[in-house]
């Protein structure tokens, strides 16, 4: 099995689990907009939340395209746009419901290698 075949596959279950992370997280919005509704939630706030949602799916889809383009893709990349998305998803959410205004939680970033590696090496994922 060539090295390529190993990324791809990788690349394929990345895709995969992105989207059902999309997936998840329209059917708790789905819920929550439906409770929200049941207690008189305005239709602005509720189109604000749809809305954040669908940004979020959109820097979730962005991430998962790059993740596609070629053999080789930046693992590290990829996990930093999740997290951008999910952070930007959090504060919408927080600015909606009025909680928005403390501090920024800490987000641990992933360490970086100490020599940077050929795109797509077996290294990379040991690294």
């Amino acid at each position: 099995m060539s090295i390529n075949a190993i990324d791809n596959a990788g690349q394929s279950h990345l895709q995969r689990n992105l989207k059902h992370l999309v997936r998840d997280v329209r059917h708790e919005v789905q819920a929550e907009t439906k409770e929200l509704r049941a207690a008189g939630g305005s239709r602005e706030q509720i189109a604000a939340v749809r809305s954040a949602t669908f940004d979020f799916r959109d820097s979730v889809q962005a991430a998962s395209r790059e993740a596609g383009r070629g053999a080789a893709y930046d693992a590290s990349g990829v996990a930093q746009k999740l997290t951008l998305a999910a952070v930007a998803f959090t504060d919408a959410l927080k600015v909606i419901n009025g909680t928005a205004g403390g501090q920024a939680p800490e987000v641990e970033q992933p360490p970086l290698p100490a020599e940077q590696l050929a795109n797509g090496s077996a290294l990379d994922v040991l690294a």
